[in-house]
């Protein structure tokens, strides 16, 4: 068979009979020789220059101990294609560990051999036991979800002797929300059903005594009480202390609806103020109330007495309903079926202040008639 490559060359010397077909035995003319040697070095050329294989493996050892050796093997490449292996302007090596990971075929599968994603531990690298900054801005591209692996876990943990704060950026940043996990001051949130212990607990500096506290039934307890609080809108123990640091007119709270401001609650040094609000640029007047229409209104829901039916006690007033039938005014309907109806019995002033203009005016009257009979 001639040997018309490299590849081809026999490992036996004594196979070796000719190159490329051209006679290399004792027998042959002195040219074959020639032209022998030309040959071989054209097969050299050509396996340098790529354009002829040599073998699908090739080995490299080292001299001065041939058995430690080095081969590269193309058996696995495609028919037809060439796989280039391109080396960086240094020297390269190759641990045991790196054929781990060049012989995985994906990136989860790199992923999962560095331990990443996985409960291995990972190497933050130079930080240490820290984790640094996410980018030179510190932020994440997107929304972060953090799941715990069981209901009931755990899903985020903030260890720390320092403080944590939420702030907001942009053109609010001087609006911060800061929460501090520091010796005497904390907060505490929880939405578990089962869960005894108050749901959301604040405790300012100065112990556990100073405390306000959301328990799971939505009542909120102050200085560390066991009931004190308000449970949606209804006053359920204790007393309710609003405050103001200067004795001139102040107001303390202020009710409103669409219209705007119907009334508050004010103090000055010494008294408080219930206001329905009354300002005149808001009315057009009509005239002088008619004191007749408010005589036969004090007639028609005269003043009686009773007894409450719940606790028995004695009383003196009004029936909410038939006050609202004379006048819709001075009653007030309840939001839901089956709540009580109530009375404001200021509104029956303007009606009393009518009726006693007309009734001094009378009197005066009357006393002049009688001054003129007994002049």
């Amino acid at each position: 068979m001639a040997k018309n490559s490299l590849r081809e060359y026999d490992t036996t010397a004594s196979n070796n009979t000719d190159i490329a077909g051209i006679g290399i035995q004792g027998t042959n003319l002195p040219s074959n020789f020639d032209n022998a040697f030309r040959t071989i070095m054209k097969h050299i050329a050509d396996w340098q220059a790529g354009t002829a294989a040599v073998i699908d493996g090739a080995r490299f050892c080292d001299p001065s101990d041939t058995t430690k050796q080095v081969r590269l093997d193309a058996g696995n490449v495609t028919t037809a294609t060439t796989r280039v292996l391109f080396m960086p302007d240094a020297d390269v090596s190759i641990s045991s560990f790196s054929t781990t990971l060049l012989d995985d075929t994906s990136a989860s599968a790199w992923r999962t051999t560095l331990g990443l994603g996985t409960s291995a531990t990972v190497n933050t690298g130079t930080s240490g036991a820290t984790i640094p900054l996410l980018s030179t801005s510190n932020t994440w591209s997107s929304e972060q979800l953090f799941t715990a692996a069981s209901s009931g876990a755990t899903a985020i943990t903030f260890s720390t002797e320092r403080s944590w704060s939420v702030k907001q950026r942009g053109a609010g940043a001087s609006a911060n929300l800061s929460f501090e996990n520091t010796t005497g001051k904390a907060i505490e949130f929880s939405s578990e059903a089962t869960y005894t212990a108050p749901q959301i607990t604040l405790t300012p500096s100065g112990g556990a005594n100073n405390t306000i506290a959301i328990t799971g039934a939505g009542l909120i307890t102050l200085n560390g009480g066991a009931s004190t609080g308000v449970n949606g809108t209804s006053v359920t123990a204790g007393t309710i202390t609003n405050s103001r640091n200067a004795a001139t007119t102040q107001t303390h709270v202020s009710f409103a609806n669409s219209n705007g401001t119907v009334g508050s609650i004010s103090t000055n040094g010494t008294t408080t103020a219930y206001n329905t609000t009354s300002d005149e640029t808001l009315k057009d007047f009509i005239g002088p109330y008619d004191p007749q229409k408010a005589i036969e209104i004090i007639r028609a829901d005269p003043v009686r007495d009773f007894h409450w039916k719940g606790t028995g006690a004695y009383a003196v007033g009004w029936g909410a309903q038939t006050s609202y039938a004379v006048s819709p005014d001075l009653a007030s309907p309840p939001e839901e079926v089956g709540q009580p109806w109530g009375v404001d019995q200021s509104k029956r002033t303007p009606y009393l202040w009518a009726a006693l203009s007309w009734a001094i005016d009378k009197i005066e009257e009357l006393e002049a008639k009688v001054s003129a009979l007994e002049g």
